[in-house]
């Protein structure tokens, strides 16, 4: 995966967060409509490193590691740990 298409993973992953905290969507909702994502992106991305069961395991260790992040700062990591895995880091 290129450069370009790993930051419009980003920008997508970001704009996911930003959508659901404008609307206040529930947090029930919004992990259903985040699983959903991550298998369209795991589509995708099937022949890289990241996949949906892998995005999904990474969303769960941020989230639960600190329950008081919003949801913006939890994609804002997640698209980080998304960089790093390409990366090989």
């Amino acid at each position: 995966m290129d450069a370009m298409m790993r930051e419009q993973l980003e920008d997508v992953l970001l704009r996911f967060a930003e959508v659901f905290s404008e609307y206040k969507i529930p947090e029930d909702a919004f992990e259903t409509a985040l699983h959903d994502a991550l298998d369209a992106i795991d589509a995708l991305l099937r022949s890289g490193p990241v996949t949906a069961e892998w995005l999904t395991d990474e969303y769960e260790v941020i989230r639960d590691s600190n329950p008081a992040l919003s949801t913006e700062e939890i994609m804002k990591r997640l698209a980080a740990a998304i960089n790093e895995k390409l990366r090989g880091e």
